[in-house]
């Protein structure tokens, strides 16, 4: 069985959903989804809702180090930098952040091929800085050398001017892509878009893809050109966490229980974890949390009851009292022993009956021995001979 949490109180919703897992491994006929990838991305908590904070985090810090490489006159360094910086970004959703970021490796990239002497190769990159952030001023002559100023100015200029425009054709394997160019939106695939000659940043977004983005170096020498959007598929444990991305981002409405109905709620995570049945952890306006579930074997729903300890219980003994025909992947697997592994004797049933069989032998043998043991006279001697018997052909005294 599946458990998904859709709280919104994520920490909370997490708790719930750790409970019923432990439900279902008490119950002999229901079993959780294994351990993994997967259940940790439909029960635990989810990442915040900007889920391509930590790409954005480590371009920022790449950036920082390209601007202390180029302190220290180390260009290669620089350059890788920068292009880890510019890779990790173009694989997430374009933001005013991902815009502001994506402008500031252009400008470090314009000062280092000013430093090497390739000016033209400055004024391009500086005009995607523009591209990128309209609002940015004038470089201020006390912080930069007037070469770096006045190719800064160059590349405003250039911006500004009137230019023969390149037709971009946009496409993708799946039509109604979002298009953006240098951080904005255009329009859906397939577009044809209007370029200016220069460096642009074409990416694209849709559902249940992985953004796709490219850089492109559009030249005035060809009017038109296409462009395929490079989508690749998300792996299931991501397609999870984006759908309960927007499940819980979705408004709840009403009093009491999640106006929510838990039959067509649950049909993506029967597919993604390819199992029959679901409980589903959801809080409704006010707060309180729920669960319901649903067999698609059956089609038996049940509907939401207050998450409590008792409410959980009964949503997991109504699973249990359903027929249902135990498979190998119904139940958590158990691996058979190795060699390695052998099971001791001692704990085989054969091994259990030897012993047995041999503490009723002794207790028999001494419930034999002890009254001839207590009516033996001590005669001529100073000590006692106590013989214990330990069954056929054995014992041992004390003198």
């Amino acid at each position: 069985m599946t458990v998904v949490n859709l709280a919104r109180d994520q920490d909370a919703g997490a708790q719930v959903a750790k409970h019923v897992r432990d439900a279902l491994i008490m119950a002999p006929t229901l079993a959780p989804l294994p351990p993994g990838e997967l259940s940790r991305a439909l029960e635990e908590r989810l990442a915040p809702p900007e889920s391509d904070r930590a790409d954005l985090e480590a371009a920022h810090w790449s950036l920082a180090r390209a601007r202390e490489a180029l302190a220290r006159f180390e260009y290669d360094a620089v350059l890788a930098h920068l292009d880890d910086a510019e890779a990790r970004l173009l694989g997430t959703w374009p933001s005013p952040r991902w815009m502001a970021l994506l402008s500031d490796l252009a400008f470090e990239r314009g000062l280092l091929f000013m430093r090497v002497g390739l000016r033209a190769e400055a004024v391009r990159a500086f005009e995607l800085v523009h591209r990128l952030d309209p609002e940015r001023g004038a470089l201020h002559p006390a912080r930069h050398p007037p070469a770096i100023v006045a190719a800064f100015d160059d590349a405003a200029n250039r911006i500004a001017a009137p230019a023969p425009v390149v037709r971009l054709a946009v496409t993708s394997a799946v039509d109604g892509a979002q298009v953006y160019v240098d951080g904005r939106a255009v329009g859906v695939t397939p577009h044809v878009v209007e370029l200016s000659p220069g460096r642009h940043y074409i990416t694209g977004t849709f559902a249940d893809r992985r953004v796709a983005g490219r850089v492109l170096d559009i030249d005035v020498s060809m009017p038109r050109a296409e462009f395929a959007l490079p989508f690749a598929a998300l792996d299931s444990e991501d397609l999870a966490r984006q759908w309960r991305l927007v499940v819980i981002a979705a408004p709840r409405v009403g009093d009491g229980a999640p106006a929510l109905d838990i039959t067509e709620l649950t049909r993506r995570p029967i597919a993604l974890a390819d199992r029959d049945a679901v409980i589903a952890i959801a809080d409704g306006a006010d707060g309180t949390l729920y669960v319901a579930g649903f067999d698609a074997r059956t089609q038996t729903e049940h509907p939401w009851a207050p998450a409590t300890r008792v409410g959980v219980q009964r949503v997991v003994e109504r699973f249990a009292e359903l027929p249902r025909a135990l498979t190998p992947d119904s139940v958590l697997a158990v691996a058979p022993p190795t060699e390695s592994e052998t099971v001791p004797w001692i704990r085989t049933t054969w091994g259990r009956g030897v012993i047995s069989a041999g503490i009723a032998a002794a207790l028999i043998t001494g419930a034999l021995l002890t009254p001839r043991l207590l009516s033996r006279e001590v005669s001529g001697s100073c000590c006692t001979d106590i013989t214990f018997g330990l069954g056929v052909g054995g014992g041992f005294s004390f003198p």
